[in-house]
């Protein structure tokens, strides 16, 4: 991991001793550039140098790869490329961390607002970048007019994720992994992995059942709409233990607008191993 530095910290230029006043006034008007171009206005500085505190700690949640017996099951892949999330799984790319934190530290609040200027838009690194629903699908391939909103029950999904050996979602909010139907096993393996990511994935949340239950009935989820609210609530929340989904996702949807983005200071994240489902 890169050093704890915080990017929003302006230069600051020392005097020269010994300089004349010309000299003087010359390096006061170099140091007064430097800090109007390092922050826009010293309340969005404070603003982003304390968010960026809460950034830091939080979880990257990097992606993993599907490992090769998975890639070889044939009724799982079909589900996943039906969904519109390969991409998520196989050949996912290069995921540079410190872009990532800085992109989600320039996510405004306003991002979903439609009357905000700052709407689908994040600058990070001096650049514009279009981040929306639209845009997040389309990297993936998920055709518009088909990413529609899930309409289900938590029942229907207990019911369906389990053959029907949970018939009423518990109250307590949670079923055990061990009663799932084998392609939901699955399925949860890599949901908790790459899409919901949980250290927990011997237990179900709704969210997360409503995820492997969307892929493994081969309903077109609205992906788009999902990344992109889990990626705007890094702007609302201080929420340390709220782990950073998709991260390389959002840095292929960057580096896809903008290759100048990544620079010599900027080396890939190391993956775990390819992802096992034994």
């Amino acid at each position: 991991m890169y050093e704890k530095e915080n990017p929003f910290i302006s230069t600051v230029v020392e005097p020269n001793v010994g300089a004349s006043d010309k000299d003087s006034k010359s390096m006061d008007a170099e140091a007064t550039v430097k800090t109007a171009s390092d922050v826009a206005s010293s309340e969005d500085d404070k603003e982003n140098a304390q968010r960026w505190k809460y950034i830091f700690h939080k979880r990257l949640a990097l992606e993993r790869e599907l490992g090769k017996e998975t890639v070889k099951m044939k009724e799982v892949m079909n589900m996943i490329k039906e969904a519109g999330i390969l991409k998520t799984v196989c050949n996912i790319g290069k995921c540079y961390e410190k872009l990532v934190r800085e992109f989600l530290v320039n996510v405004s609040g306003d991002c979903d607002n439609p009357l905000s200027q700052e709407y689908h838009k994040v600058y990070v690194r001096g650049e514009c970048v279009n981040f929306s629903p639209n845009i997040i699908n389309r990297y993936l391939g998920i055709e518009e007019a088909g990413a529609a909103e899930l309409k289900v029950t938590d029942d229907q999904i207990c019911r369906e994720i389990t053959a029907n050996k949970v018939r009423v979602w518990p109250k307590k909010g949670k079923i055990s992994s061990g009663k799932l139907l084998v392609k939901y096993a699955i399925l949860n393996r890599i949901d908790a992995s790459n899409w919901v990511p949980t250290t927990h994935s011997s237990n179900i949340a709704t969210r997360l059942g409503k995820f492997i239950y969307s892929v493994g009935t081969r309903t077109r989820m609205n992906l788009g709409k999902y990344v992109f609210e889990q990626t705007v609530k890094h702007a609302k929340t201080d929420a340390v233990k709220f782990p950073i989904a998709f991260p390389t996702l959002l840095c292929n949807i960057m580096i896809e607008q903008r290759p100048s983005l990544v620079t010599i200071v900027d080396t890939p994240m190391k993956r775990e191993s390819p992802l096992t489902l034994h």
